[in-house]
């Protein structure tokens, strides 16, 4: 199982449900998942303003990084039937607390993620017991626990690593992307702002906006073109009465 992060039809208010907010939580949450690709009539992760490249580029290395944990854990489920990506209660059946979650889940059996799914900057999030560290900081936490509105600013996804976890490469690997995390907010080149994001809108006028305008405006022209062609040459079969059979010939045909 993995998410495609394009996986998202552009909503039909752009106000309320800016793209670039919905690609940046679909980035976040494909990088914790097998598979990280786009596809579809959406939106392409260079066209969007660099503030949100800069976003996508970061989780894009940071899912390179979690390869060898990724095919680590992909054997594992070759070999027990259980999904990399699997729901809290296939860990921890005897919580009845994960019975109910549905957005949370397990990336093998050493990484929870808990995806931001709606237009908001913190979440509440369920540890189950044992002991737990936030993937970015560091932070440890004994479960069970519940972490009311924890802290999820738009470039970060809440994750949260289990001590109990018999990875044998992902502690090395939350090394590498703590150091690249604390790298990124350091260096990084754009941050994110409203006036970024609203760059994104048409009723704004950004200039991303104008190339996406520009680009469906092309495309529904060549749409008109090819839908209003006034004759289509096609071969046929006719019966020429003067001979007396079946003879193949050009027929144009009106639409």
């Amino acid at each position: 199982m993995c998410h495609d992060l394009a996986g998202y039809m552009p909503a039909r208010d752009p106000v309320s449900n800016n793209e670039a907010k919905v690609f940046i939580r679909g980035t976040q949450m494909a990088c914790f998942s097998a598979n990280m690709q786009t596809h579809g009539k959406v939106t392409r992760p260079y066209d969007f303003p660099p503030e949100v490249v800069d976003v996508y580029r970061f989780y894009s290395d940071v899912h390179y990084v979690l390869v060898p944990y990724l095919v680590e854990q992909a054997r594992v489920s070759c070999e027990t039937g259980v999904p990399l990506v699997r729901h809290l209660y296939l860990e921890f059946p005897g919580d009845r607390r994960t019975w109910e979650i549905e957005d949370q889940y397990f990336l093998g059996n050493g990484l929870l993620v808990a995806p931001v799914l709606y237009d908001a900057d913190k979440r509440n999030v369920y540890l189950p017991a044992g002991r737990w560290e936030g993937l970015w900081d560091g932070q440890t936490f004994e479960g069970p626990c519940e972490l009311t509105a924890y802290p999820a600013p738009l470039e970060q996804i809440p994750v949260f690593v289990f001590d109990g976890s018999e990875s044998a490469v992902l502690p090395e690997l939350v090394k590498e992307i703590r150091i690249r995390y604390q790298a990124w907010k350091k260096g990084r080149r754009h941050t994110i702002t409203t006036a970024a994001l609203k760059s994104f809108l048409p009723e704004c006028g950004g200039r991303y906006a104008k190339r996406q305008i520009d680009r469906a405006k092309k495309s529904a022209d060549r749409q008109r073109r090819q839908s209003t062609e006034e004759q289509v040459v096609q071969d046929c079969w006719v019966h020429d009465v003067h001979v007396g059979k079946l003879v193949s010939a050009g027929c144009k045909l009106t639409q």
